[in-house]
């Protein structure tokens, strides 16, 4: 499943979208005003045709809402599973820093209101209409965006000002209207009092595409803002102007333990091997324009890391953390004093170098192929980059040292071992310590600093936070 670059795509601030989409949508209220605070969608693209999952919520006094969604070709329509939004809001989720924790942060009644005119109009084809839910759908091929907002107002949709243009521009790409109208009388009889708050069952939509799209022009027609969540999924990592990364990483059958999220994945997903997650708080004046969702120049791991805490290492623990090189505890800390182990070093080291993870294992008799870092070892081991004990044993169990953890991670960087060390820069680092070209070197280039003493301490147990200190300021050259 590739992502194909500059391809463009909108989307309608009040629909949620989960899955590979072309279009968005605008919800029209049929008598009172009508507020969109949130759309999702998830989207996915592969040889020649998109998959996409829409939901959206509102808040509105009508008890009929209509919502229109250009695509650019007639969809296949149904109704979308529930619960794979929440799921993949769970995958997501930013985490939160607090000092030295790391913390993750019955079907509808089935009665119809006013139902769409079920035959076409001059100028107006009726390609297909369906019941899907409480949604009552007609796609429509127009030859005018006079001719269509007839059928539309005719059929009930009131039309916001400004609407005959967008029409017209979509009418021209050869674009066809998906019409939709949701029967809220049910429930706002039971919430007469403030209006009706949900969110609309959620709609999967396939069709034809030359690429991904999510129609947003259509959007500018809301009178409010709306933040939009999308999720992409494909081969590689996703971006789009104006939208912050929330979350991005390759995806497995570990990731997809949610039984929605897993059983929708591999039905219209099973080519898929990356997620990216997309989120902004649009205004109607930014949707001018559909919008372009392209590949990123790479697939390198984020996500969102807040930082609340006043640790000296906060800044690297969210740096590494971001990168998903650092990670918690099943109990949710990261507990940055914490010395690490042998195969916790290891483990961090390759995740920050991007070594891809072998099967393949390791020569070590006691790190098997059902060790939860056999794989990290076999690539670390793979790359020269640790060697064991003489009786053959890694003992990943046991604390690494500065010094031993500082050695691997300079034999990633080879050409760093051509500095020829000067004077000692550590008291306690003498000529004499067989680790002291590497520990020099790292000290004259900067990746270490040392204790206030003058000391470096280089036999003592590498805490967790120091680790992620020094592969920020190797990788990320980060002070």
């Amino acid at each position: 499943m590739s992502l194909v670059k500059g391809v463009a795509v909108g989307l309608v601030l009040i629909f949620l979208m989960p899955l590979a989409a072309w279009g968005d949508g605008a919800f029209f209220p049929v008598q009172h005003p009508v507020t969109e605070p949130q759309q999702l969608a998830l989207l996915a693209y592969d040889g020649g045709r998109e998959t996409m999952l829409l939901q959206v919520s509102f808040q509105s006094w009508d008890a009929d809402l209509a919502w229109i969604v250009p695509l650019p070709s007639p969809p296949l329509v149904e109704e979308g599973p529930d619960g794979v939004f929440a799921a993949l809001a769970d995958l997501t989720q930013p985490l939160v820093l607090w000092d030295e924790r790391l913390q993750e942060t019955d079907q509808w009644r089935q009665e119809s209101g006013v139902s769409l005119a079920p035959q076409g109009s001059e100028g107006v084809e009726v390609l297909d209409r369906r019941r899907v839910g409480l949604l009552d759908t007609t796609t429509l091929a127009a030859r005018t965006s006079d001719e269509l907002e007839r059928w539309l107002r005719e059929s009930g949709f009131p039309l916001p000002e400004g609407a005959s243009a967008i029409f017209a521009d979509y009418i021209q790409r050869g674009w066809v209207f998906l019409a939709m109208r949701l029967d809220m009388m049910p429930l706002l009889e039971e919430n007469s009092t403030h209006g009706m708050m949900g969110l609309v069952q959620p709609v999967l939509l396939r069709f034809d595409a030359p690429g991904l799209v999510y129609p947003l022009r259509i959007s500018s027609l809301n009178r409010d803002a709306s933040a939009v969540t999308l999720y992409i999924a494909g081969s590689h990592r996703a971006e789009a102007d104006g939208f912050a990364v929330r979350w991005a990483h390759q995806v497995g059958g570990e990731d997809l333990n949610d039984p929605a999220l897993y059983s929708f994945w591999n039905v219209y997903l099973p080519t898929a091997s990356y997620l990216t997650c997309l989120s902004a708080t649009l205004f109607p004046w930014q949707m001018g324009a559909d919008l372009s969702i392209r590949q990123a120049s790479s697939d390198q791991p984020f996500r969102q890391v807040t930082a609340n805490t006043s640790h000296w290492s906060a800044s690297y623990l969210q740096a590494m953390a971001e990168r998903f090189v650092l990670q918690a505890f099943p109990d949710g800390g990261v507990w940055p004093d914490q010395p690490c182990n042998r195969a916790e070093g290891v483990a961090m080291l390759t995740r920050a170098l991007g070594l891809e993870r072998t099967t393949v294992g390791t020569s070590f008799p006691d790190v098997g192929s059902d060790y939860w870092a056999g794989e990290e070892v076999a690539a670390a081991q793979a790359e020269k980059l640790v060697e064991g004990y003489p009786s053959g044993e890694f003992r990943p169990e046991e604390p690494i040292t500065r010094a031993e953890w500082l050695t691997m991670l300079l034999r990633a960087f080879p050409v760093l071992l051509e500095f020829i060390p000067t004077d000692p820069l550590f008291l306690d680092v003498t000529k004499s310590h067989w680790a002291f070209r590497t520990i020099q070197t790292a000290g004259e280039l900067g990746i270490v600093i040392g204790y206030p003493d003058g000391r470096f301490q280089p036999d003592g147990d590498i805490t967790r936070a120091e680790v992620c200190a020094v592969l920020s300021r190797t990788i990320l050259r980060m002070p």
